[in-house]
């Protein structure tokens, strides 16, 4: 049962490098075996767990080519470093020496000291390998295991924050139990992306260097169950297959054997030790092979690599739906991928321990890429809890009924996402209206919230603006969390670049969390092609256009865009200046015709207005809203018209003709009087 320590700690496919898919490219690998001293481990026998750990350990390396180093730090009252950073080669002694240098009588159960001065440990170490920590302990931690006078709920919430920061550096904490109920290891396990395991007895021995094999080489496993006497399986073999390794337990005398396609036993490269043999064959003749098991055992196949490509970075926000792509990189170069030979699944384990799953594909149409382009891959929803979650794939081989795993830490957290709009007519020399507010405040409280936006204009003018939510200039309503500001500089056309540039301070939202402060980018463009020039609106002399008539507006349009557009006014808003008159009717237009424009070329856009027999005399301002095409691009502009009905320019007319008539008259009379 010793060996369960080292067995389990070699799980590389949770570490960062393997989750990566980096297994061809990783230098080595940092292993830290943290012993507890307490007094009850005396009767685990220390001195032969490290000779037969060492032993383990060496023959990994030497058959593997794997490079690897291993410390050892004891914790127990305190914690000490009883061997440094050792290579595997030279580590065997040094292993049994440090072992001998034990406590074995320490009062206390320290993990929080063992835990800081294994990161320690981890953090001075020369070189970038890749790292992890295997704990052997022998019991729960009561409040009688640690120092006198702390909190024992105060002790476990320093656990688990110390757990966060071995997640972050991607340093899996394992832990093998010599008891049952250990919750504190358990959830230090789980923190940090690795596995617990509770030993009971030597006959779980055998599935610990199954574990061991199937993590240390990332490679397709398929166990087999324990059966009386002899059972044979089969194994099938074809181009896809680089390597065949088995793994099987061992009782003194007995032994496995290793059959190919002809029928002739097959020796391999063989590692041979009191508790397990190795057999690993390279590039094995495709066709039905067969092993022989006097123990229970397991092969593990050389197919494929996993490699996770999505999520790439190990932080997602709370409110960006999770993705994962798994891509199958063949052990060799050249060796071919048969994507339809395997099926994926993806576990996302919450901080909690609860974990729920959903399969992958590589059809095309689950946001997987191409079909069949050994790409699986599947898009979930948006995780709406921070914490420290871990994802699991699993990729299955359906010939051989393996499969293989890899783990990825993933942090979700929450930051805040900005909204960018911009109010564009899209004529030069018309405002632009820039508005920012924060999308996913939830039930957060921003103390500070700042936005500046920096313009870059077509000739790469910069200018600078500030958004406020105070009810002026642009804002439409005070406090309304919608920050607004107006960019007037809009005298050249082309595309105008929006960098919006936020600073927010958020509460905290459980209490011992401190006020956390985000600075966040947004950027967006709008773009400028038209100028307006006159805009005609016939009608009669100066009272405008009459009740009862039709007239044609035209809009007078030049365009900058160097290609043909159309600007197509669809939509004539038209309100009158002042009050209007329940049941007044007011003025319709409608688009008549639309100009094709060339650049630097003016045409008009014509509008046909029809003014209702009703209509009441007045100002009226019309807002055309349209389409610039193809270029889809919004355009709106405003103007003017004045109406007047008949019987007002009759009786102006009439006023008019007494007036000029009557005045003609007296005249007359003055220049006849006598």
């Amino acid at each position: 049962m010793y060996f369960l320590a080292i067995l389990t700690a070699l799980g590389l496919s949770q570490l960062p490098g393997a989750g990566l898919g980096l297994a061809q490219e990783e230098k080595g690998v940092d292993i830290v075996m943290l012993m507890d001293e307490s007094g009850s481990m005396k009767k685990l026998d220390p001195e032969r767990f490290a000779d037969e750990a060492a032993k383990l350990l060496l023959d990994i390396a030497r058959l593997f080519g794997k490079e690897a180093r291993v410390a050892v730090v004891a914790y127990g009252d305190g914690a000490r470093v009883l061997l440094p950073f050792t290579a595997l080669d030279s580590a065997y002694a040094g292993i049994k020496n440090s072992i001998v240098k034990m406590d074995r009588n320490a009062p206390f159960t320290d993990i929080n000291s063992g835990l800081e001065v294994t990161y320690d440990l981890l953090e001075k170490r020369e070189g970038l390998n890749q790292a992890f920590v295997v704990i052997l302990t022998d019991g729960e931690i009561m409040e009688r295991d640690i120092p006198p006078g702390t909190d024992i709920f105060v002790y476990k919430e320093k656990t688990a924050s110390l757990a966060g920061n071995y997640n972050l550096r991607n340093w899996p904490v394992y832990t093998v139990a010599f008891t049952t109920g250990t919750t504190i290891y358990k959830d230090l396990a789980r923190q940090t992306g690795a596995d617990y395991y509770e030993v009971k007895g030597p006959s779980e021995v055998p599935d610990a260097y199954l574990k061991v094999f199937e993590d240390f080489l990332l490679r397709f496993v398929r166990r087999y169950p324990i059966q009386q006497g002899d059972h044979t399986e089969e194994l099938i073999i074809d181009e896809s297959i680089s390597e065949i390794t088995i793994v099987t337990g061992k009782k003194k005398g007995e032994t496995v054997e290793l059959i190919d396609p002809n029928g002739n036993p097959v020796e391999g490269e063989r590692v041979k030790e009191k508790a397990y043999i190795i057999i690993k064959v390279v590039k094995p003749t495709p066709g039905t092979w067969r092993v022989v098991f006097k123990e229970r055992g397991a092969v593990m196949y050389s197919i494929v690599i996993p490699k996770i490509l999505v999520p790439e970075k190990p932080e997602l926000p709370i409110d960006e739906p999770l993705k994962v792509q798994v891509k199958l990189v063949p052990t060799e170069p050249g060796k071919p991928v048969f994507p339809q030979d395997f099926s994926g699944e993806a576990y996302i384990h919450y901080p909690d321990g609860k974990s729920e799953s959903f399969m992958l594909y590589d059809d095309g149409k689950h946001d997987d890429g191409l079909p069949n382009d050994g790409i699986l891959g599947r898009s979930y929803y948006a995780i709406s809890n921070e914490g420290d979650y871990h994802i699991t794939v699993v990729i299955r081989h359906k010939k051989t009924g393996s499969e293989i795993r890899v783990k990825k830490p993933l942090r979700i957290t929450y930051k805040p996402k900005i909204a960018v709009s911009i109010e564009n007519p899209g004529f030069i020399g018309e405002p632009m209206k820039v508005s920012a507010f924060v999308v996913n405040k939830g039930g957060r409280v921003f103390t500070k919230e700042s936005y500046t936006v920096v313009v870059t204009g077509p000739k790469f003018d910069v200018t600078t603006i500030t958004l406020n939510d105070n009810g002026v200039g642009g804002d439409e309503q005070a406090a309304d969390g919608r920050y607004t500001g107006l960019f007037t500089a809009t005298k050249d056309p082309g595309r105008y670049t929006f960098r919006v540039q936020s600073d927010f301070e958020v509460q905290p939202l459980k209490p011992g969390e401190g006020v956390r402060s985000f600075k966040e980018e947004a950027e967006a463009y709008d773009e400028i092609w038209l100028s307006l020039g006159k805009v005609s609106t016939p009608g009669c002399l100066w009272f405008g256009e009459l009740a009862g008539k039709t007239y044609e507006h035209r809009i007078q349009l030049y365009s900058y865009y160097p290609g043909k557009v159309m600007p197509n006014f669809y939509t004539f808003l038209v309100e009158k200046e002042g009050r209007l008159d329940i049941g007044a009717t007011v003025p319709v237009i409608k688009t008549k015709s639309v100009p094709e424009l060339e650049q630097g070329k003016p045409d008009f856009l014509r509008a046909e207005a029809q003014i209702p027999g009703p209509t009441p005399s007045g100002r009226y301002i019309v807002t055309a809203t349209g389409m610039l095409q193809p270029l889809a691009k919004p355009v709106k502009t405003t103007y003017e018209f004045k109406t007047s009905t008949t019987g007002k320019v009759f009786l102006t007319f009439f006023g008019f003709s007494i007036l000029i008539g009557g005045g003609a008259g007296l005249a007359y009379w003055l220049a006849t009087k006598d």
